[in-house]
């Protein structure tokens, strides 16, 4: 606690862990109340003090955080809006200050839940388009920034979405194809 007798508040990474586990005990709404506080905190830090590359990103991840929370409490509109703020800080990031490894997986992770939400309502083309662009920054962190596990299980997933997408339009053999790619890459992490 704060010496004037106030809560201090949780940092960005507190704050993702508190909310996270709020949501695995089923503590959906103490988790929506921890994420929307965090994002407040954060947007009023940024008032204050301008914006930084650190500034940036803690709002995009606790902007994620948002929606992770939204979608698990079934409000896939709100869930929307959250994730399309969070890619929009991560582009002006990348924009802003130049492309980071880290600055390009947030963005293919923020992308990949673009997919996610287009997908559970019913917008199967327009979650093909986001799990497309979030493959293309995956394996252009591979290509560029050379293979790591955590990239390949990154594209693993980002492909498994498509092959996921590609089987609710009924593209049977594109859906094939990127399960048995999504595959390849998974046992090559437990090979290596």
């Amino acid at each position: 606690a704060a010496r004037d007798g106030r809560q201090a508040p949780l940092s960005p990474w507190s704050a993702t862990q508190a909310a996270e586990a709020a949501l695995k005990t089923g503590h959906t709404e103490l988790a929506w109340v921890i994420a929307q506080a965090t994002v407040d905190q954060l947007r009023g830090q940024m008032k204050e003090r301008g914006e930084t590359p650190k500034s940036l990103r803690d709002l995009s991840i606790s902007m994620s955080l948002l929606g992770d929370v939204a979608h698990a409490l079934g409000r896939l509109d709100e869930a929307q809006l959250a994730y399309r703020e969070s890619e929009a800080l991560h582009r002006a990031l990348i924009t802003d200050f130049g492309k980071t490894p880290e600055r390009l997986r947030d963005l293919s992770i923020s992308i990949n839940k673009l997919g996610d939400v287009a997908h559970a309502l019913g917008r199967p083309d327009e979650a093909q388009l986001a799990y497309r662009e979030s493959e293309t920054l995956d394996r252009g962190l591979i290509s560029d920034f050379g293979k790591t596990p955590e990239r390949l299980r990154n594209l693993s997933v980002s492909v498994g979405k498509l092959g996921d997408v590609a089987h609710a339009l009924g593209q049977l053999d594109e859906a094939q194809l990127a399960y048995r790619e999504s595959e390849t890459l998974r046992r090559a992490l437990i090979s290596d």
